[in-house]
């Protein structure tokens, strides 16, 4: 049980670092297709700025979808490791399991404090 939590903290980082990363980028992309849009005041752009454009778009739709996604799977973590963790307090596991969550709450609350 103490391996299934260790990898559900595990996954849970690598999701939130995967979403800081999607959202980066979303940024990047709605910042350069702003730019875009500010044409220097020039009627109709040149074909490669529209494909440009185009493209960044692509990007952008892409990107806030995967950012969707990503943020779903990061709420599954989150409910399967709080609901574990309710379970053993509330005594619906082995003792050694519930030790082990108890020790894993101990060593998170004195990483907050160093």
């Amino acid at each position: 049980m103490e391996n299934v939590i260790n990898g559900l903290s595990k996954h849970n980082v690598a999701i939130e670092k995967k979403m800081k990363e999607i959202q980066r980028q979303l940024a990047e992309f709605k910042a350069a297709g702003a730019k875009g849009n500010q044409s220097n005041g020039l009627e109709s752009t040149s074909g490669q700025t529209q494909a440009e454009i185009m493209s960044l778009k692509k990007q952008i739709a892409q990107l806030t979808a995967q950012c969707a996604e990503w943020e779903k799977k990061h709420a599954d973590t989150v409910t399967t490791y709080r609901t574990h963790l309710l379970s053993a307090v509330q005594g619906h596991m082995d003792q050694d399991v519930k030790d082990a969550l108890y020790h894993i709450i101990e060593i998170r609350s004195m990483e907050q404090f160093c």
